[in-house]
């Protein structure tokens, strides 16, 4: 008669199990790898962006690839860019930057997959004041304040780095925003062949004397100071906010 076994257990075999972990850690590290990889299209595009805002047009044209800088001199696409600008400033206001974030959508891009080139659509939501408002807007869509700018960018992945292949922005697509605001500005200030004429007030060059000319400008000094502070400025820059308008 044979003696039972005393004392024994059961194991699984450790080399599977080994393989398994293995297997979940490189699904894993995958998909982390190409989510990272999507997330540069964005981090790109976002930088770009704000080279745009900050009036930086050398530097968001170094984000283009070598074949957009022939068929794009950089004054041509400073030319672009600032009216794109000029619209983001009418539609959001002139602290776009501050007060707005970029919101960006564009087709996931899986490695050997279809090809390199993924295009961008943009709008802009108002950022959130807590920390845990920051956490949900990556997370899902947040509320945008306006529309959504189809196509506004196209990448190419380069090397890995993701290079701006195209760009697609028409005013005239946008003609309700500069219509508006040019009807608003000359609400308020509209040229005239001799001065012009401010919220009521006529200045004509021909009738007025060097000493008025000098209050008038000390007073707009003052009140461009006020308008300033307003808005959230600490610079005069009145040629930047005339250039606001077309």
């Amino acid at each position: 008669m044979s003696k039972p076994n005393v004392g024994t257990e059961t194991y699984l075999p450790v080399r599977p199990m080994l393989t398994v972990f293995f297997l979940i850690l490189s699904v894993i590290a995958f998909v982390a790898a190409i989510a990272g990889e999507n997330q540069k299209i964005k981090i790109t595009a976002r930088k770009m962006l704000d080279n745009v805002a900050d009036r930086n047009y050398d530097e968001a044209y170094d984000f283009l690839d070598d074949g957009a800088k022939k068929s794009v001199s950089s004054t041509d696409f400073r030319a672009e860019f600032s009216v794109l600008r000029q619209y983001l400033r009418l539609q959001y206001g002139p602290s776009y930057k501050e007060d707005y974030a970029f919101y960006f959508e564009a087709p996931v891009w899986i490695p050997w997959m279809g090809d390199n080139v993924r295009t961008v659509s943009a709008g802009l939501y108002r950022k959130g004041k807590s920390s845990a408002a920051q956490v949900i807007e990556l997370v899902k869509r947040p509320p945008l304040e306006g529309p959504m700018l189809p196509n506004l960018l196209t990448f190419r992945r380069e090397g890995g780095a993701w290079k701006v292949i195209g760009f697609h922005f028409r005013k005239e697509d946008y003609a309700d925003v500069f219509a508006r605001a040019q009807k608003v500005r000359m609400s308020i200030f509209n040229p005239t062949e001799t001065g012009f004429n401010f919220e009521g007030f006529t200045y004509d060059r021909n009738s007025t004397t060097p000493e008025q000319r000098a209050w008038m400008l000390d007073a707009l000094n003052q009140a461009t100071h006020e308008l300033e502070k307003d808005a959230g400025k600490t610079k005069t820059d009145l040629d930047q906010y005339l250039k606001l308008l077309p």
